[in-house]
């Protein structure tokens, strides 16, 4: 009889020991579910946006005016491009301008919102104002423009 007891008692143990390993693998099985489909996600949405710096001028003593077009597949709302990141500047040193919205650093509008929901929609262009530290004079400049997700473009002009 004690040895029937013996075995049940150890059935029930090689099933709770099994349930445990089991429930610690599908955790974990789901937890690395996650994380792939995290990375997925973030790879389609870098894979999908494309920026095209297409033009930049002078357009008064410390001011640059940059064209950007959406060249992606996806839009960008106002508050991704808000996050977007400008270097602009002398060639070969570029400076960091913060988002301002207004006069000291930078800000934009959509040149043309072609349906007018306020989103850089692929095919349309951003229209970029940049305020400098400093009066442009004479030589060689750069423009550099970063997304929220990473994906970036840089335009090299005269003055």
């Amino acid at each position: 009889m004690s040895s029937v007891l013996t075995e049940g008692i150890l059935t029930i143990a090689v099933v709770i020991a099994a349930s445990t390993v089991a429930a610690v693998f599908v955790q974990g099985s789901y937890q690395l579910n996650q994380a792939q489909s995290s990375y997925f996600a973030m790879a389609s949405d870098s894979a999908s946006t494309a920026v095209k710096v297409v033009f930049a001028i002078k357009s008064s003593e410390n001011n640059l005016t940059v064209w950007v077009k959406n060249t992606g597949r996806s839009y960008f709302s106002g508050g991704q491009i808000r996050q977007f990141d400008l270097f602009a500047g002398l060639d070969g040193a570029p400076e960091y301008i913060a988002y301002n919205g207004s006069i000291s650093g930078w800000s934009f509008s959509i040149a043309k919102d072609y349906d007018g929901d306020g989103n850089l929609d692929p095919g349309e262009t951003l229209k970029i104002s940049i305020w400098l530290n400093y009066n442009i004079s004479a030589g060689d400049y750069i423009v550099k423009v970063v997304t929220h997700n990473g994906v970036s473009d840089s335009y090299r002009f005269s003055v």
